[in-house]
């Protein structure tokens, strides 16, 4: 306000403590012209009945009345009574208090609209301390009150702003975060495009990873900067100075606390107890740390290690919000780390499960291979009694059945491992399922059960897809209806339909019905688990091990369709549908020529041929089988037991064809293959011999420089085969 206390001092000297009387005095009127003028409204009410008995002229210019309007009325004659009468009552306070009362905010209905006014009321007394006049000065605030609300406004504004633009940087850290931490399963793949990440969104100037192995604790560093000289640097000062589980902080501290550290002000005397006052110090030193940010990264109570984020030449300074993006982001690496580190050791299993899979196969197969061999051997004896040769074909007949479990127990860890491939050729539908038929119905003949195949028109005669995992398909689940049924039929219908999911497909149904025991409802649910039958009785009065309809199941899902129990009755039978979804279909086939010969065939003769023949295998059994095989097909042969004995009968010798086995003792089959061929003394095309039938191995094979591929149980056509394309001699 501009009257002083010393001004109203004047005041009340000149005018005595009295009323004011006519302007004679010369100060008075001195005083009253500088009221006059004083660009606030100054007023004056007597103390009785709070006239005014003066107004100066930026009164009378604010309120919009002329001085004569004014003078001896009250404020009941200008504002509302409800108005007037909190007017009046804070006068009669202030009168009453003989003190100054500030009202900083006051709204008046003025002829100009409502205005906002800071007033100050003072008492004015007399010489006996009585009150005789109320002073009031006024100051209209109201543009002064518009001006701040605009800026409180504008600063309301602009915070939501910049809340809105933490927020959306917030939000988009974490999304980059999170795409990177779901692009890759290889964890250091995985640490590094997300320490670049946090780099790149500007969050920290240099970011540090350090993750502790699961088992063996050893503590491995992910680190970004903005240029590669700084992340350079930062991976210098982690080799130099490494965790410290011992430090009172850093990351050693918040990994052994799981409590987060935030530093809005890096002090470098946390970087000299480290290093002491030496140039690494001096270095660290000269980057400039401004601000810095350690969290754990944990999963549930074990903890993983720790991201360090850096703020050097951006000047940031991290807050608590900081800190809870980095905590999120922390909690969303971790489970990534995680989510990496359980695929790791799934895939470790996998391969275990693999290995030992494979190795089962050797150790299966290669016996296995004898007993059948030797069973043919006998049974093809024709001076053998009949009641032998028969025992000979059951001999036969059960190494088969175990050679079937053993192949479909392969081809199950193929298809959940994702190791196995589907063959996609052209072939001749009709004659396949027609070959199946034929295999199958001595077994329907021996149950004196009828077999019935029934092919819609629809049903294309060719069509592209998997012959062979078709026909296996085809003959587990036709021959386990076939199982369980014993009196009655069988019957496969067949039928064509678009396949809706795939434009230009066609869907082809294979539904086989029985007259057999049937399931219930609760035997239905685990039909498709592996191991699996409707209870133990079937097992033990019906054998098997229950994979076929398991694996069927998966082999029907690769071939683009699927295997489902349609319907079951206990003791009336059951109706299953296998479908498959080709791409390409013929009508029909100019030749058409089952994929794979009927069981019921004639076997084609085998060719007589000459040569000269290595058998490299450490089971005698083995040696002795081929050999026999060899014989019979007109081959001379030698044999090694074991791989440096065969290679160094390759060196010396001559022979047509080399048939090595691949998993010996010592020096294995491809160790032997890979010293031969850098001798250039052999030069005898070398065939594989192994009981490993996992997927891959072939390939392997092949790719290792082995000329050709023999799996155990060796069949005497296929060793005629591969004998005829390699051997360099024959004899018609």
């Amino acid at each position: 306000m501009l009257i002083s206390k010393g001004f109203l001092k004047s005041w009340r000297r000149v005018w005595g403590g009295e009323e004011p009387k006519a302007l004679t005095n010369p100060t008075l009127e001195f005083l009253d012209e500088v009221i006059e003028n004083i660009p606030n409204m100054i007023f004056i009410k007597d103390a009785k009945e709070l006239r005014f008995v003066r107004f100066n002229k930026a009164g009378e210019e604010l309120l919009g009345y002329q001085r004569d309007q004014l003078l001896g009325k009250n404020d009941y004659d200008f504002f509302p009574k409800e108005q007037a009468d909190a007017f009046t009552e804070a006068d009669r306070a202030v009168l009453a208090g003989a003190k100054v009362v500030d009202i900083p905010e006051e709204p008046i209905q003025t002829q100009g609209g409502v205005r906002y006014l800071h007033t100050k009321k003072i008492p004015w007394m007399n010489a006996q301390g009585q009150p005789i006049y109320l002073l009031g000065i006024s100051e209209d605030i109201t543009d002064k009150r518009a001006a701040e609300k605009q800026h409180l406004l504008l600063m309301q504004e602009q915070f939501a702003r910049t809340e809105a633009e933490k927020v959306n940087e917030r939000l988009k850290i974490l999304s980059d975060a999170g795409q990177v931490l779901n692009q890759s399963l290889d964890i250091h793949e995985t640490m590094q495009a997300f320490a670049d990440t946090v780099i790149r969104s500007k969050l920290a100037d240099w970011c540090t990873v350090d993750l502790a192995d699961d088992e063996t604790g050893a503590m491995e560093t992910t680190t970004a900067a903005i240029d590669a000289e700084k992340a350079k640097l930062a991976r210098e000062w982690r080799e130099r100075y490494p965790v410290d589980f011992g430090a009172a902080r850093g990351a050693g501290h918040v990994m052994k606390t799981g409590e987060p550290e935030l530093y809005p002000v890096v002090e470098m005397s946390f970087i000299r107890e480290r290093t002491g006052e030496n140039e690494d110090y001096r270095t660290i030193q000269s980057l400039g740390f401004k601000s810095a940010m350690i969290v754990p990264l944990r999963f549930g109570s074990r903890s993983l290690g720790a991201i360090s984020f850096v703020s050097s030449v951006s000047g940031r300074r991290y807050t608590d919000l900081d800190l809870s993006i980095a905590q999120e982001l922390a909690s969303r690496a971790s489970f990534a780390i995680e989510n990496a580190r359980l695929y790791q050791r799934a895939q470790q299993a996998n391969q275990a499960k693999t290995a030992f899979l494979a190795n089962m196969s050797h150790e299966v197969r290669t016996p296995l291979a004898a007993v059948l061999g030797f069973a043919q051997i006998v049974g093809e004896d024709h001076a053998l009694p009949e009641e032998h040769r028969r025992n000979m074909s059951l001999i036969t007949r059960n190494g088969q059945q175990l050679l079937r479990i053993v192949d479909e127990i392969l081809d199950i860890s193929k298809i959940e491992s994702e190791r196995m491939d589907l063959e996609e050729i052209f072939f001749n539908l009709r004659d396949l399922v027609n070959d199946v038929m034929a295999l199958l119905s001595g077994k329907a003949r021996e149950k004196n059960l009828e077999l019935r195949v029934d092919i819609d028109p629809s049903v294309p005669e060719g069509i592209r897809s998997d012959p062979t995992r078709l026909r296996q398909v085809l003959i587990n689940v036709l021959g386990n209806a076939l199982k369980f049924t014993i009196e009655g039929s069988v019957t496969l219908h067949l039928d064509a339909v678009p396949a809706i999911e795939v434009p230009g497909s066609t869907r082809i149904l294979f539904t086989i019905r029985d007259t057999g025991i049937g399931l219930s409802e609760e035997q239905a649910k685990s039909l498709f688990q592996p191991f699996a039958q409707a209870d133990s009785s079937m097992t033990r009065k019906f054998g098997g091990t229950g994979l076929g309809l398991f694996l069927s199941r998966k082999l029907a899902r690769m071939l683009g369709g699927d295997l489902i129990l349609e319907k079951s009755e206990p003791q009336k039978g059951s109706s299953f549908v296998f479908s498959l979804v080709t791409s390409d279909v013929r009508r029909s086939m100019e030749k058409a020529k089952p994929t794979v010969p009927s069981a019921g065939a004639p076997a084609p003769s085998v060719a007589v041929l000459r040569g000269h023949v290595l058998v490299v295998d450490d089971s005698e059994d083995n040696r002795f089988l081929v050999g026999w095989y060899l014989k019979k097909l007109g081959f001379s042969c030698e044999m090694a037991e074991n791989g440096p004995e065969g290679l160094e009968k390759m060196r010396a010798g001559r022979y047509d064809v080399v048939l090595l086995d691949i998993q010996m003792p010592g020096m294995d089959g491809f160790q032997v293959l890979e010293r031969a061929k850098k001798d250039g003394r052999v030069q005898s095309p070398i065939v594989a011999l192994t009981a490993h039938a996992m997927k891959g191995d072939r390939e392997r094979c092949l790719e290792a420089g082995f000329d050709g591929y023999l799996t155990k149980p060796i069949e005497e056509k296929s060793l005629s085969e591969s004998l005829e394309q390699h051997a360099s001699t024959r004899r018609s």
